[in-house]
């Protein structure tokens, strides 16, 4: 994709708030070993994981998913959905966060010149060596500079600023010789072994972007592609059983073993779901095929394939329900017949709940049959 520019002349149909996706690409145009907060790299970053560090201590920024090749930094690009949920990989201290403003000569994105919006987050292994993660293209930033950072905190949300052709995050791992990662000597690292036994970060109750509904002009302007948001209905029903057979992709387990499943666990108070709703709705298949990010992409991904049934409120038992709340991952629980459905409360503990308050105040996007390919 080339330099996106500012769109004029636009109707306010083009206007409208959407979910906003990555192109195929995801790339950056150019890389950053120029930018004045980022000291040159060595030319040559190792594929190996940083040494002496605890992976039980990683979290992926924006979880598996999408993710380009190694940049000359050190850095890997992961395709993101605007307004998407970006945590801090490593504990440490945020030892920046900036917007780099226009450069002359450069080819500027948003009004930002290269990294655009950017956190650096540092921090110093059992060997006294110095190493930075840092997050960049962001739309908003929300740690600052001084502060302190647990591994899998909110610190933004993934954007385009900078020299960026479509929403994703841009994230380096680096050694350094200094305190903060933007002076003296730097050396690149491959990010992505270093990611590979790390955990997925718990977005499901993030509170939703601070910058605002994502509009069809801004999503365009950022080289991403507009996704309508999804008809919502009243999530109080009512639901009803439906008598029908579900398909299912991938799956371990058959609609009424994942119920029984969850039915076992609602009885038993199984904890360990803080802000975990889609990796407890998952486990109750078992996948074999392949995990989502959030709950809203485990249902665009299903209705994409044919398996969801917007609005609908005759369910079967065993289906996964889909309800719009106020973060940006949403909501999944698994309908189990009678009107009741199977999520986690506010600790992370598997409860029985209606249909209605497993909503936890959104509307409704309908039901989908389990699919994970």
């Amino acid at each position: 994709m080339g330099v996106v520019v500012p769109l004029t002349g636009m109707g306010s149909a083009a206007a409208a708030v959407v979910e906003c996706a990555p192109s195929l690409s995801g790339a950056d145009t150019v890389a950053h070993s120029d930018d004045p907060a980022s000291p040159t790299p060595d030319p040559a970053p190792p594929a190996v994981a940083a040494p002496d560090t605890d992976a039980n201590n990683v979290v992926w920024p924006v979880g598996r998913g999408q993710m380009g090749g190694l940049h000359p930094t050190g850095a890997r690009d992961m395709g993101r959905n605007l307004g998407y949920p970006v945590v801090a990989a490593h504990a440490g201290t945020v030892t920046a966060s900036a917007d780099i403003p226009a450069q002359d000569g450069r080819i500027n994105g948003g009004g930002y010149g290269s990294y655009g919006r950017y956190i650096i987050i540092s921090w110093r292994n059992s060997k006294g060596q110095w190493l930075n993660n840092l997050y960049a293209h962001m739309r908003t930033r929300v740690a600052t500079a001084g502060s302190t950072v647990t591994a899998g905190q909110l610190i933004g949300y993934v954007g385009s600023t900078g020299n960026s052709t479509g929403p994703h995050l841009h994230f380096e791992l680096f050694a350094s010789s200094g305190p903060n990662g933007l002076s003296g000597s730097r050396s690149g690292l491959d990010p992505a072994p270093w990611l590979a036994r790390g955990k997925e970060p718990q977005v499901d109750d993030l509170p939703a972007d601070t910058g605002g509904d994502i509009t069809t002009d801004e999503c365009v302007q950022s080289g991403g592609v507009a996704v309508d948001l999804p008809t919502r209905s009243p999530a109080n029903g009512p639901y009803k059983d439906a008598a029908i057979t579900m398909r299912s992709k991938g799956v371990s387990r058959s609609p009424s073993q994942a119920v029984a499943w969850l039915l076992s666990a609602a009885k038993r108070h199984v904890g360990g779901y803080p802000h975990m709703c889609l990796a407890l709705a998952d486990d109750a298949y078992a996948p074999r095929g392949s995990r989502v990010g959030r709950a809203i992409d485990q249902w665009y991904r299903a209705k994409r394939a044919g398996y969801g049934h917007p609005g609908d409120y005759n369910i079967p038992i065993g289906a996964q329900v889909f309800f719009w709340t106020g973060n940006p991952a949403r909501h999944i629980a698994t309908y189990v017949g009678g009107g009741y459905a199977v999520n986690q409360d506010a600790n992370g503990v598997v409860v029985l709940v209606p249909v209605a308050e497993a909503a936890k105040g959104g509307d409704y996007l309908g039901w989908a049959e389990p699919y994970y390919s």
